[in-house]
């Protein structure tokens, strides 16, 4: 399973993707809405976990944006 973590507070996101790999769980992590869509451009992922209230493009136009790039796996 391979999962995008999007959150403005590095330690938290850093933190969680650490926790996922003990798991056998493949997590990219990013600190901000933009750096997350350029990822989607050239990665998929099985699943996102967004931050609602994220600066700039919030977490809410962020789905918005990667349902409409189609970055999910088939």
């Amino acid at each position: 399973m391979r999962v995008l973590l999007v959150d403005d507070e590095k330690e938290l996101v850093a933190t969680l993707a650490e926790r996922l790999a003990i798991r056998g769980i493949d997590a990219d992590w990013v600190t901000s809405s933009e750096e997350a869509l350029k990822l989607a451009e050239t990665e998929t992922y099985d699943l996102a976990v967004l931050d609602v209230k994220i600066p700039r493009i919030s977490g809410i136009e962020l789905e918005k944006k990667l349902k409409y790039l189609n970055w999910w796996r088939s």
